[in-house]
């Protein structure tokens, strides 16, 4: 007689294991910062934020008015931020 190697035990405790593994990947990845943290941050830590979730800040964006690059200041930055880590979460 042969003898299978399907153990329906082992198959719910691993699937439950992958889930749950899954679950605590999503949840841990997800860094929270509140607005004073963003905003002791250096203008480079900010855009890394966004960059290590595939965004960049566009530095030498024109101005159509002016035809000028666009000055951004350090609440500028704290935003994009705030805005990378916001579309992450509803991700």
């Amino acid at each position: 007689m042969k003898r299978s190697c399907y153990n329906p035990v082992k198959m719910v405790s691993i699937l439950f294991f992958a889930y749950v593994l899954c679950f605590l990947t999503l949840v841990v990845g997800q860094e929270v910062y509140t607005q004073e943290e963003l905003t002791a941050m250096t203008d480079d830590e900010l855009e890394q934020i966004c960059v290590t979730r595939g965004f960049t800040i566009l530095r030498d964006a024109i101005d159509p008015d002016t035809g000028k690059p666009y000055d951004l200041g350090h609440d500028d930055f704290v935003e994009a931020a705030r805005q990378c880590l916001q579309i992450e979460q509803e991700m």
